[in-house]
């Protein structure tokens, strides 16, 4: 456990730091853009603001029903088929892993020769490639240290399977016993405690 907890420990303060320069790094892409494009650089310009921390994933909404748009077939008379419309709704994932391999990527696709210009740019404000590769390896490791959680021992998990089938059983003779033990006091009160 003391091992487990360390091992947090310092995870969270990795984290803590990555993300701290990363909102630096943040802080610092609007000014480099905006002179990319100042001095007509605007391929470099247009690359960095396409260029993304985030990372999605889809999520799917509640089945909506339309009505079908194609009109009816003829000797279906004036009845319309009601058809099923699959929506989904893209979400930024928030995860601490995710979240880290997309900044991993993201300082990676700096280091890239094409992207040059905007290191010159980030390093004349304080943040230079040296600092770029260092959060692109800490945001890696990172990542792939995961997520820490405790599990509950496997004794545990045997011990609630055996009270979920016995509960299984009990709930399936309650109406019987109940009825079986009235009449008798110290059956019914033996009973009532269950």
């Amino acid at each position: 456990m003391a091992r487990i907890a360390a091992e947090r420990g310092a995870q969270k303060d990795l984290r803590i730091d990555v993300f701290a320069r990363e909102d630096l790094l943040r802080d610092r892409l609007p000014a480099v853009i905006r002179e990319l494009w100042q001095v007509g650089d605007r391929d470099s310009a247009r690359w960095i603001t396409n260029l993304s921390f985030a990372r999605y994933r889809f999520r799917e909404l509640k089945p909506q029903q339309a009505e079908a748009s194609q009109p009816a077939n003829p000797g279906d008379g004036d009845s319309k088929e009601a058809q099923t419309l699959r929506a989904v709704q893209r979400v930024e994932r928030a995860d601490v892993p995710t979240r880290a391999r997309g900044l991993a990527a993201f300082c990676r696709a700096l280091l890239e020769p094409e992207a040059t210009p905007v290191l010159k740019r980030l390093a004349e404000r304080g943040f230079s490639p040296e600092d770029v590769r260092s959060l692109a390896d800490d945001a890696t490791k990172l990542a792939e240290m995961g997520v820490n959680r405790l599990r509950g021992a496997e004794a545990t998990a045997v011990e609630a399977a055996a009270v979920r089938a016995h509960l299984e059983v009990w709930q399936s003779a309650r109406r019987m016993i109940r009825k079986a033990v009235q009449g008798v006091p110290e059956l019914e009160k033996k009973f009532a405690e269950c």
